[in-house]
């Protein structure tokens, strides 16, 4: 019974040649309407024909690792090659092809600026792209994790508990990254969690005036 299937290859689309043969094997054991599927992808992968013959043969949407609009922190993550326009071309040919593009982003960087959210949140306007964005996870024996470690350690130590411990509490707490698992951004906990929730309602006017309120450098608009 079962009529749906993920690829969870997370560079499913960096193979054109095995996506294609996949699709062909689909179709030959008359697949194509029985199941259909969803795979991951990179966007400079994003490819009107590949996309169009993977629809053809049941996939209905591609996820894509936007992660932010910013080049600044697209640089921070090793995803410097990836660019705003190559986001947005991504998804215009996965609609051209009548495919759902599920593009995810993050917040909560360390080196992270309201110009870099705004840059973000107006990615998504321009291209009428709804997103709520997860935040970042520092996940053990990540670089991420090891170069901000003791302040997630403190972060959930109990009183007087050992490191081993601060990370057992850690632990406990992922599993789904729309949650703050830990905080290694400039903002507060409570800034944090209210900056993702007017992004998502794309009220960049809100964050612009609150960051002037502040006193915080702006210059996307300014």
């Amino acid at each position: 019974a079962i009529d749906f299937v993920s690829f969870m290859d997370e560079n499913f689309l960096s193979n054109p040649k095995r996506v294609l043969e996949i699709c062909d094997l689909l179709e030959e054991e008359g697949l194509t309407k029985v199941i259909h599927w969803g795979c991951l992808g990179d966007v400079a992968c994003a490819k009107y024909d590949l996309l169009q013959r993977m629809k053809d043969c049941g996939n209905t949407y591609v996820s894509y690792g936007g992660e932010s609009a910013s080049a600044k922190i697209l640089k921070s993550i090793g995803k410097e090659w990836q660019t705003s326009e190559m986001m947005e071309k991504a998804i215009q040919e996965t609609f051209r092809a009548e495919t759902s593009p599920a593009m995810s982003f993050m917040f909560g960087f360390p080196e992270e600026t309201v110009d870099d959210i705004l840059l973000t949140v107006e990615f998504w306007m321009k291209t009428d792209y709804h997103a709520k964005p997860f935040f970042i996870t520092p996940y053990p024996n990540t670089e991420v994790f090891e170069k901000h470690k003791q302040r997630i350690l403190d972060q959930h130590r109990e009183g007087d508990q050992s490191d081993l411990k601060a990370l057992e509490n850690f632990l406990t707490k992922l599993g789904d990254a729309t949650d703050l698992a830990a905080n290694i951004s400039p903002w507060d906990d409570p800034t944090l969690l209210g900056l993702r929730e007017l992004a998502t309602a794309k009220d960049s006017e809100r964050i612009y005036r609150w960051a002037k309120a502040k006193g915080l450098p702006i210059t996307v608009r300014d």
